[in-house]
């Protein structure tokens, strides 16, 4: 999911918001920082890790703010899924594929 939210929310609290959505379907939730970069410019990111169904799930969360905008990248997957698409959606997240 590629999204901008208009008046730009705070960066943090827009991550925040959507780890607190993954906390509430998946409390044991893993929550590792991130250091990337969106649109060229130094992100807010959180990599998650959860179990859902018996498998190990994941889900990057991005944001930075670009003016009065603030741009949200979210992906996630089963490990396995990220294993095979991971390279493409983090090549999309850092704007190189659209």
């Amino acid at each position: 999911m590629i999204a901008s939210v208009t008046p730009a929310m705070l960066v943090a609290a827009l991550i925040e918001s959507g780890l607190t959505a993954f906390r509430e379907e998946y409390p044991d939730l893993d929550v590792y920082p991130l250091e990337s970069r969106l649109c060229d410019r130094p992100a807010a990111a959180r990599e998650i890790e959860f179990l859902c169904l018996d498998l190990v799930n994941g889900a990057c969360l991005r944001a930075v703010q670009i003016g009065r905008v603030t741009a949200f990248v979210l992906y996630q997957g089963t490990d396995d899924e990220l294993e095979t698409t991971r390279e493409v959606l983090e090549a999309m997240a850092m704007g190189k594929v659209f």
